[in-house]
């Protein structure tokens, strides 16, 4: 799942969702460069977001708290 997909999710604002990859990729000692992807945005320029897999990205919405528990829940039927 995209960063940007989790910031839509949550209704977060798009930097805050990265800086939370970044810290939990740094606090799991990982190499947040590994997810990075660049995409264009609406005004053509480059942008980065971070294209999680399932568990990195359980993790993060798990520490957000109710909407972590049910995206948890949707994903396990």
């Amino acid at each position: 799942m995209s960063s940007r997909e989790i910031a839509e999710l949550t209704e977060k604002r798009h930097p805050d969702v990265k800086r939370d990859v970044e810290r939990m990729i740094s606090d799991l000692q990982g190499d947040v460069s590994k997810f990075a992807h660049i995409y264009l945005d609406s005004m053509n320029r480059q942008q980065t977001e971070y294209l999680l897999d399932r568990d990195h990205t359980e993790c993060l919405l798990t520490g957000y708290s109710a909407v972590g528990r049910v995206f948890n829940m949707l994903i396990a039927v």
